[in-house]
């Protein structure tokens, strides 16, 4: 008659988790060369060492887009608060038909300092391209605002040239 295989257990319990050896020997003759060498302590630090450079440029070019972002951010808002200053100051002079005589330097001087905040010359000359858009609209707005005052101007001399002339019928 067959006999019924029955387990026996024979191992003690332990909290510590189970230490397992592998002798080199035995692991070498199981494994082809190939794997063996791939298996090998000089091969394993070369995996890391390739996982390491790829980790670290990954971390450095986060870190320079962040740079970049920060840069960016600085200079947008340093060149918003001197095409503000500039706006005050052609809006407050009172020589109109030379107000806009500055302000091309102006701008020009607001770019040199903004175009230093940046370490990476791709983002510079990319946020420099952007800029001279900005400028190109701003010194176009304030044209549009002197030009505006100047006819205002042009509207009361007139009036009050009409205003003279009816007096002097009356």
């Amino acid at each position: 008659m067959a006999t019924i295989p029955r387990y026996e257990s024979r191992a003690n319990l332990t909290e510590q988790s189970p230490l397992v050896k592998i002798s080199p020997q035995k692991y070498a003759e199981s494994m082809s060369p190939e794997l063996a060498a791939k298996g090998s302590p000089g091969a394993v630090l070369e995996s890391a060492g390739k996982t390491l450079f790829d980790v670290t440029k990954e971390i450095s070019a986060k870190i320079k887009r962040v740079q970049n972002a920060n840069a960016e951010s600085e200079a947008n808002i340093a060149s918003t608060e001197e095409f503000a200053k500039i706006e005050d100051n052609v809006n407050k002079n009172p020589d109109i038909d030379n107000a806009l005589k500055d302000v091309d330097n102006q701008v020009a001087s607001v770019r040199e300092n903004v175009s230093k905040r940046f370490k990476d010359p791709m983002a510079r000359e990319e946020y420099l391209r952007q800029f001279n858009l900005k400028a190109t609209i701003f010194k176009q707005g304030l044209n549009t605002n002197v030009q505006k005052r100047q006819v205002d101007r042009g509207r009361v001399n007139t009036l009050k040239e009409l205003e003279l002339e009816a007096g002097n019928y009356i």
